[in-house]
């Protein structure tokens, strides 16, 4: 157990090195990982502490969206971060590791690096503000749907590009959602199948052990695949949606910059 001499050198270091700090308490060694940590940052903001702001599921009126809000946020998740690491790793009490941050010159460098994963991977949370669009476009029941939050923003300049309208009309979006959506689902009960039928194959006892390895590659091949399938959003099933959303990413790092 560290004694608490070397508890305090650590946090000095700590809040002295991004690199250190990264590694320690994000446990971010490589690229890889910073990606990680941002695409669960994002997760938590859009679908979470900032989903009145920037998810189009929740907000009430397209008057309400703002992006201001998101590099506090990632600060507070930053600094979460360190709490955990604190309590957990070092057995601070939560006052003490509360107190270890207060100190403007922390505050400033977890800023500091709050404001380096803004900046470097604010696409990964556009990306998420937009697919939340196309969901709750996904969510009305037909074209001839009424939704002022929808129609404010395909007025916007959000969906606007150099004045080139990327989607006409509401009827010609939600017509795109929709059979998007029908791939996708198409796309995930083909998967599916496979998957049943390979389970099916696999409850054979008399299965020959070199086949039952290939079966048993073949579905962790096909959950995997799965996995995959679900968690991508309706632009990877349709063009128009892919521009759509490509669009609305660029307009927000040009209301950004």
């Amino acid at each position: 157990m560290k004694t608490q001499k070397v508890k305090e050198e650590l946090v000095k270091e700590l809040f002295n090195d991004k690199k250190l700090f990264k590694l320690e308490v994000l446990g971010v060694s490589c690229e890889a990982d910073s990606v990680e940590v941002i695409q669960i940052i994002t997760k938590i903001l859009v679908r979470e502490k900032l989903k009145y702001e920037i998810n189009f599921l929740y907000l009430e009126s397209f008057a309400h969206f703002k992006l201001d809000s998101i590099i506090k946020a990632i600060f507070n998740q930053m600094a979460n971060e360190w709490l955990s690491f604190a309590t957990e790793v070092l057995f601070f009490s939560k006052d003490a590791a509360l107190f270890e941050i207060q100190d403007k010159q922390r505050v400033n460098f977890i800023y500091s690096i709050s404001n380096d994963y803004f900046n470097k991977y604010k696409k990964y949370i556009f990306e998420n503000i937009a697919d939340t669009f196309i969901d709750l476009v996904n969510t009305l029941p037909h074209a001839q749907s009424k939704n002022e939050l929808v129609s404010d923003v395909l007025k916007s300049d959000l969906i606007s590009s150099n004045h080139v309208l990327v989607i006409q009309s509401f009827k010609q979006l939600w017509s795109k959602v929709r059979s998007a959506n029908n791939f996708k689902n198409a796309a995930v009960s083909k998967m599916q199948i496979l998957i049943a039928e390979i389970t099916i194959k696999l409850t054979n006892k008399e299965l020959d052990e070199k086949l039952r390895e290939k079966l048993l590659l073949s579905l962790a091949k096909r959950d995997l695949e799965l996995s995959k399938l679900n968690y991508q959003g309706l632009d990877n099933f349709d063009s128009t949606l892919k521009r759509l959303k490509d669009t609305m990413v660029n307009s927000m790092l040009k209301i950004n910059s």
